[in-house]
């Protein structure tokens, strides 16, 4: 069996398993994306390739991610339990190679247009005292502001293939997102490159940032700043670029923070 069948069994048998999870026969299925019920069947016994704008249509009415349906083996559910899900809870395994950790995030400063000055925040994660969530505290040293300590305090979520990273200022209005891989085949996260989205004192004031930043587990030598900034370049032009995930830059900065480590 070719690696495409490979694919369209594994999609059709996840959606076979949310489609029973709901309690749904493939006739309701087929009047949600308007198909035949032998569209439907077809689908599910991986005899046909499904579209994306149909595989959108499921991932919104099943409400899972688009990823999930394509690379997750969803195995069948009871009523008593669930085997799937958008957001992994915070008991889970997954989590242990990020909790109870502290890391090093470096990203280049954005108060100042296209700057190369390298700025370095230590962040913590950690469980709260319920065990109902897992809590990130970051703070950036900054010489050039009045206020020379920043800190934030947020969250850390496990969904589909991605970890979010959810950061409040805590003496200001700043906001930010992380959004990492999730390295399923490591026991631990070294760290690696990540997206960030911030804002600076609130919305109104201060335009959107979008820029690639890199985690660590261990601090960056001063050898190997230069590296770094290699890896979290920015653009050469303002709003002639967008960012998307580079798996040969990815595995680059892998065996770079590998490297680090490993000394």
């Amino acid at each position: 069996m070719g690696s495409s069948e490979n694919i369209n069994q594994r999609i059709g048998d996840n959606i076979k398993s949310l489609r029973k999870e709901k309690n749904l026969t493939q006739a309701d299925l087929a009047e949600v994306v308007q198909y035949s019920v032998k569209n439907i069947s077809d689908i599910e016994n991986g005899k046909t390739q499904i579209k994306v704008d149909t595989l959108i249509v499921l991932s919104e009415f099943f409400n899972v991610p688009v990823d999930d349906i394509v690379n997750t083996n969803i195995k069948p559910v009871s009523k008593t339990s669930i085997t799937y899900y958008n957001e992994l809870k915070p008991e889970s395994i997954e989590y242990r190679k990020y909790s109870m950790k502290q890391y090093f995030l470096y990203h280049f400063r954005t108060h100042d247009n296209f700057s190369n000055v390298l700025e370095k925040g230590c962040m913590t994660v950690a469980r709260d005292d319920l065990g109902e969530v897992h809590t990130v505290e970051l703070v950036i040293e900054r010489n050039y502001a009045k206020q020379n300590i920043f800190d934030y305090n947020g969250t850390l979520v496990i969904s589909g293939l991605h970890v979010y990273i959810y950061l409040n200022g805590k003496s200001s209005n700043d906001r930010a997102l992380i959004i990492l891989r999730d390295p399923d085949s490591y026991s631990q996260y070294i760290g690696g490159l990540g997206v960030m989205l911030s804002t600076s004192e609130g919305y109104k004031n201060s335009k959107p940032c979008i820029q690639s930043v890199l985690l660590s587990s261990v601090e960056i030598p001063e050898s190997g700043i230069d590296q770094v900034k290699q890896l979290i370049r920015l653009p050469e032009k303002r709003c002639e670029y967008t960012l998307k995930y580079d798996e040969e830059l990815d595995i680059k900065a892998y065996r770079f923070l590998k490297e680090i480590h490993c000394k």
